[in-house]
């Protein structure tokens, strides 16, 4: 489960980057520390991988506003 988290070494088609994302965020939406995961992110600056529910981008648009 660990790799729906994460984007391959290589590149991905669209397609299979957003499954990949949809599988992991239905994970995290279920989670008891979904809020805690993605605060940690977000202090820490992760830049890759879903934390708490958002993608990198998502994070990224979360805390430019």
């Amino acid at each position: 489960m660990g790799n729906a988290f994460y984007p391959p070494l290589s590149s991905e088609r669209r397609a299979i980057r957003l499954a990949r994302e949809r599988r992991a965020k239905q994970v995290c939406a279920s989670c008891g520390v979904q809020t805690a995961c993605l605060e940690q992110a977000l202090d820490n600056g992760e830049r890759y991988g879903i934390w708490g529910g958002l993608t990198d981008l998502e994070r990224k648009h979360l805390s430019a506003s």
